[in-house]
């Protein structure tokens, strides 16, 4: 034989062995495929649903898991959907690490617990292919007391197995709660207009199948729907919630002060710049290299005293800048009172460039000389104790200010009546402190006053050491400095 005839024999040989290689190893992949499959835990769960239509056939298998004592209606209707068509499975948290569960449903509604336990290590084969052997460990059914809510719009109806719910209004919406019930009634929504509206159940919760929109915006932002301004709830803070349910889609349009619109279709973000910013009077804010919309701009009292406002002419104001243009990062340019531009802080929605008034530490002589503050604080502990009567301590008190108010309705309380009984120690007041003291205008000022009171309780003798440390705020009218407020040192 030629060496060019042994050298096709050889050929021929080889390419055969490498198809018979290359077969076998399709075969072995296919039936690892096949073998993968088989062990998946949802050929378990799917086996379970089986084995739980077969099982509720048997007529000892409501006393076999002791399920509640029901009507023979309700029995018979559990059972029938056990084994109706189309049921599904859906994984669950399982307790352990060799155990996994299933709860098998009809729709959402939930029948049955499957609990699957490993039989054996997990095994790799060919590096990718890893696999573990399950068993059904129980199917245990699950027929329960529970309650179904739903939150519909204003006007709505709510119908179960063809009796009318009543429902709870508030806030725009109808409330409606159908409690303990063991099987998920046939429900029917119905609208304002008569018209019966789709739903789905998720959670024991029944949800309409309607346009659904909350948004919480700035109050410069206009909001349209279907060309009619929208009215919402505003939120402490200035903000204003809005919260749409509509059966129809709804054409929703924003607009800002800056000429800016958009249509909101339900989007998580809208393109924004906010920013809320207190600055001095002598200060310059720009958007965008124009002026802030004057619906925008505020000057007001400074927060810290707005209490004295009534009580008080020409207190410290900030201007307030309420800045909402529908644009991302727009250009917003601070400058003070000398033309040097002000850096923002990257990201923050709250800026404040107000300074607050200088403080000195001790109370000025001429002041001190017309009223004691320590022992106006002291005599106002003292009050709040019951150890001064209303009487007494109104004459420190100006008669049109918020702590006047705070005073005579504690006077009347029931809160007044609660007050242990007790016994002033001698010395009273120790630890006594008069700092930083503001001056607020000519005819109002602010000091921090901190002391502890010590008090023996009448019944059982425990001593009491009552600690203070508030700002006190006081304004000159006709009978000289009075106590009009008081808050909380942090």
């Amino acid at each position: 034989m030629s060496n060019k005839k042994l050298f096709k024999w050889i050929y021929i040989g080889f390419a055969a062995l490498m198809a018979g290689l290359m077969l076998a190893a399709i075969l072995y992949v296919r039936g690892l495929l096949a073998e993968y499959e088989a062990a998946r835990p949802e050929r378990q769960a799917e086996r379970a649903i089986a084995l739980l239509a077969q099982e509720t056939k048997e007529e000892s298998y409501w006393q076999k898991f002791d399920l509640p004592q029901v009507g023979e209606e309700t029995k018979t209707a559990f059972l029938k959907l056990c084994q109706s068509e189309g049921l599904s499975y859906i994984a669950q948290s399982a307790s352990a690490e060799d155990e996994m569960e299933y709860l098998i449903r009809k729709g959402s509604f939930p029948l049955a617990k499957v609990t699957l336990k490993a039989q054996g290590p997990q095994v790799t084969k060919l590096a990718v292919f890893t696999m573990r052997e399950w068993a059904i460990e129980g199917i245990v059914p699950l027929l329960e007391k529970r309650t179904y809510t739903a939150t519909l719009p204003e006007g709505f109806g709510l119908w179960a197995d063809g009796k009318e719910l009543s429902a709870k209004t508030e806030g725009g919406k109808a409330r409606f709660t159908l409690a303990e019930v063991y099987l998920e009634p046939q429900f029917k929504v119905v609208a304002a207009d008569g018209s019966e509206v789709g739903y789905e159940i998720k959670n024991f919760k029944v949800l309409p199948e309607i346009y659904e929109y909350s948004l919480t915006l700035p109050a410069t932002i206009e909001v349209k729907m279907n060309g009619k301004d929208l009215q919402g709830t505003v939120l402490p803070g200035g903000r204003v919630r809005y919260e749409i349910m509509e059966l129809k889609k709804p054409e929703i349009l924003l607009s800002d002060l800056y000429g800016n619109e958009i249509t909101y279709e339900g989007k998580d973000t809208l393109p924004m710049t906010y920013l809320s910013l207190n600055a001095p009077a002598d200060y310059t804010v720009l958007l965008e290299g124009k002026a802030v919309a004057e619906q925008a701009v505020k000057e007001e009292i400074a927060e810290e005293y707005a209490l004295l406002e009534n009580l008080v002419h020409e207190l410290p104001t900030v201007v307030r800048y309420e800045i909402a243009i529908l644009k991302e990062d727009a250009a917003i340019k601070v400058t003070d009172g000398e033309g040097k531009e002000v850096s923002l802080e990257q990201g923050a929605t709250e800026q404040d460039f107000t300074a607050p008034l200088p403080k000195q530490e001790t109370v000025p002589k001429e002041i001190a000389a017309e009223i004691d503050v320590l022992k106006v604080a002291q005599h106002w502990s003292l009050f709040m104790s019951n150890d001064r009567t209303f009487t007494e301590m109104a004459k420190e008190m100006d008669p049109d200010s918020y702590q006047y108010e705070v005073a005579k309705k504690y006077s009347t309380s029931i809160d007044k009546q609660f007050f242990a009984s007790h016994t002033l120690l001698s010395p009273a007041f120790t630890e006594n402190k008069v700092s930083n003291f503001t001056q607020i205008t000519p005819d109002a000022f602010s000091v921090e006053v901190r002391f502890i009171k010590h008090m023996r309780l009448n019944n059982g003798g425990k001593v009491v050491k009552d600690a203070m440390n508030d700002c006190f705020y006081f304004v000159r009218n006709a009978d000289g400095w009075r106590l009009a407020a008081l808050k909380e040192v942090a």
